[in-house]
């Protein structure tokens, strides 16, 4: 199978994981759908939602650039296996974001601090996950490749890193108790 094969695998099967994640907890658990804001109230429920809305935006960006413009500069870096790196990346960021739900409902089920610690493990996974495929696909030689080719992809996954930076791992973790 090609390194954009493996890419298209995981993206499916990875957001198929945290779309359907979604719409069981907030499907099967409707009573929690206000606690999952985590504290967040008035105007900043909408801003939170545009910046979903663009942090998807710019995954989608980077996900177009990476298969159907520049796909073999970006599937050639290669740091721990056989895998391109970024597939690998991919896969994390989508298999961590497909459990924050789970973990997180079932924080309010339990009230038992494990699964606090583990939705915030879980959130700084994601995070991290992000702010590395952004470094990798940023920092890559980029010279043999149009500009817009390196800046779209690099934009797109700042704008989601920094969502899920910001806003998920420290904002909503800060808010949530208060």
């Amino acid at each position: 199978m090609s390194p954009q094969s493996y890419f298209i695998l995981v993206n499916i099967i990875g957001g198929l994981a945290v779309l359907g994640s979604y719409a069981a907890g907030l499907g099967f658990f409707p009573e929690y759908r206000e606690s999952l804001w985590g504290g967040v109230r008035g105007i900043w429920k909408p801003v939170l939602t545009v910046s979903m809305l663009l942090a998807a935006g710019g995954y989608l960006i980077f996900c177009y650039f990476a298969l159907f413009r520049e796909g073999e500069y970006f599937f050639r870096v290669n740091i721990f296996v056989e895998i391109p790196t970024i597939t690998l990346l991919t896969l994390i960021f989508l298999s961590s974001a497909a459990l924050w739900m789970p973990t997180t409902i079932t924080y309010f089920l339990t009230g038992n601090s494990l699964w606090w610690f583990l939705t915030i493990t879980i959130l700084w996974i994601t995070a991290i996950s992000l702010v590395v495929l952004t470094g990798i696909v940023s920092s890559s030689n980029h010279d043999s490749i149009a500009t817009i080719d390196w800046i779209a992809p690099t934009v797109g996954l700042s704008v989601i890193t920094a969502h899920c930076l910001i806003v998920d791992a420290i904002i909503w973790v800060f808010f949530f108790h208060r």
